[in-house]
């Protein structure tokens, strides 16, 4: 797997590479916080591929997807993703792909809502072209993210057939009804009430799918993308005027038996048999949930953990899944010291 000498959450790490008018603080210690992973070329192919799906078969995966408890950067070669989107026939213009930098980089950001953790949050965070910064080197955040929402059938979130094309990235006379209701726009904090609905539009148009690559991202790490240990390049990195150590960071792969010819099949199946075990009744241990940032949702208490102000909040241990579906038995070992 090929690393980068300096990672794209290095480069956002630093406030002086990110447009100022679009810059947020919250991503950033999100991304500082959360869990990062550098994903190969051949999982990124599959994404995309996994990502050009119906609308109903994008439900069922929207409907088996674990929302992370804490926030999730996952970040790989953009050159690799267009060129997988230009073999798949989606309109790119290949020349303007040809002459993507190599070394330019795309990020999703995932972290559960802060109101409603069965919410998911998505980001996307790259590298800048020559056309949108006279430099290069800047990282660009989309101010326009995604809210993925759990089933209710109640809800009409973006709920006409216009709206949920192009948040979903679906053409005229595709059935999208299987969607509607499951995710919406956001805006960045430092962006609110600027874009304008004109504005608003316009990026959701240009981020139009982004919501599908989200889905299938999160259905591959639960089925077929295996990370390692995290891993720090040697060297620093400027954040704020001073050096820091590089961000420690996983690298994702994609494990699949070689005797499998169709992938995309393969990593919907096991996605479908996992989504079956975790509907069985089974026990969840109590854990902490930390998070970089103070929740607006009661229970939260700050607590100083490495020198960094975090927030956590217990959960206790409970039950969860439907017994008639069967039983999950977990074997414990218990292991006593001297007497």
């Amino acid at each position: 797997m090929r690393v980068p000498k300096i990672t794209l959450a290095d480069r956002f790490r630093d406030p002086r590479n990110v447009d100022p008018i679009v810059d947020d603080k919250v991503l950033r210690g999100a991304m500082i916080q959360g869990e990062r992973m550098i994903l190969d070329d051949a999982a990124v192919r599959l994404l995309i591929q996994m990502s050009h799906t119906s609308p109903r078969e994008m439900r069922r995966m929207l409907d088996q997807i674990v929302v992370p408890e804490r926030p999730m950067w996952i970040e790989f070669g953009s050159k690799v993703m267009l060129q997988e989107r230009v073999a798949l026939g989606v309109g790119l213009d290949p020349k303007d792909v040809a002459n993507r930098d190599p070394e330019a980089r795309t990020a999703l950001l995932v972290q559960p809502g802060l109101d409603d953790p069965r919410e998911l949050h998505s980001w996307c965070i790259e590298d800048a072209d020559e056309e949108s910064w006279e430099e290069m080197g800047k990282v660009m955040i989309w101010p326009v993210g995604l809210v993925l929402y759990p089933p209710d059938p109640h809800a009409r979130r973006g709920a006409s057939d216009a709206q949920q094309r192009i948040i979903w990235g679906y053409g005229k006379g595709t059935d999208v009804s299987p969607l509607v209701g499951r995710c919406s726009n956001i805006v960045t904090s430092s962006k609110a009430g600027r874009l304008g609905d004109d504005g608003l539009k316009l990026m959701a148009t240009e981020l139009s799918g982004w919501s599908r690559v989200t889905v299938a991202m999160l259905a591959m790490l639960q089925t077929v993308v295996i990370s390692g240990e995290p891993v720090r390049a040697p060297g620093h990195v400027r954040e704020g005027g001073r050096l820091q150590p590089r961000l420690a960071s996983r690298h994702a792969t994609l494990q699949v038996p070689r005797r499998i010819r169709n992938v995309a099949a393969y990593a919907t199946r096991k996605l479908r048999e996992a989504a079956e075990h975790r509907k069985r009744l089974h026990e969840v241990r109590a854990h902490y949930r930390h998070l970089g940032h103070e929740p607006r949702a009661p229970g939260w208490q700050p607590v100083m953990i490495g020198g960094e102000q975090l927030w956590r909040k217990r959960i206790a241990g409970h039950k969860r899944g439907d017994a008639s579906l069967g039983v999950v038995e977990h074997d414990f070992t218990v292991v006593h010291g001297p007497r």
